[in-house]
């Protein structure tokens, strides 16, 4: 699957995101992903990742490899939003105030601190395990024990995700991913 560069700006992401939709067939709103993108920003301003790089970078991150993975429109919106709440600063009401009713339904599940992911939704496993992608791209920018925690996690919970929804090149990139860092 594609990387994106750490340091690449959310608007580099953007125009990123709109060719991966289109390079990968799926179908999404223009005007949606715009008003999704603006709320996301809006949500995120000011919050920061372990790189320094504003958060919203992390979830565009997060939205182009769900476009890759080929999932449906709502996915990958909610992709954008999937910390709005727990990092960001809005609340569920504006969430639901400003959102379809599906993507709504999907960012608001996200929201669930321990989440027993063999029983969410399929949207809601495909937007965590595009997360966990992307963390595990990351994974440099965090200290060691962290690390070897998500690594951990990344090989008991994730991969058996990743297998059950038999995605060959998510597999195959957090196989060599865990390996990389430890197991």
């Amino acid at each position: 699957m594609k990387k994106t560069e750490v340091g690449a700006t959310k608007e580099e992401l953007l125009q990123i995101l709109k060719t991966s939709i289109e390079d990968n067939g799926v179908d999404v709103n223009g005007e949606l992903l715009n008003r999704v993108y603006l709320l996301a920003c809006r949500a995120y301003a000011g919050a920061k990742r372990y790189s320094g790089e504003e958060y919203v970078t992390h979830t565009m991150s997060i939205s182009i490899i769900l476009s890759e993975m080929g999932t449906e429109e709502n996915v990958i919106l909610a992709g954008i939003l999937c910390d709005a709440v727990t990092k960001g600063s809005i609340s569920l009401d504006e969430c639901r105030k400003e959102l379809p009713a599906e993507i709504f339904d999907i960012v608001s599940n996200l929201q669930i601190k321990n989440m027993d992911l063999k029983n969410a939704s399929e949207e809601v496993v495909q937007v965590k395990l595009a997360e966990r992608l992307h963390n595990m791209r990351t994974i440099d920018y965090i200290d060691d024990a962290k690390k070897d925690l998500k690594v951990k996690e990344t090989v008991e919970i994730f991969m058996p995700l990743a297998r059950k929804i038999n995605n060959a090149k998510l597999i195959n990139e957090l196989n060599d991913l865990t390996a990389k860092y430890g197991v």
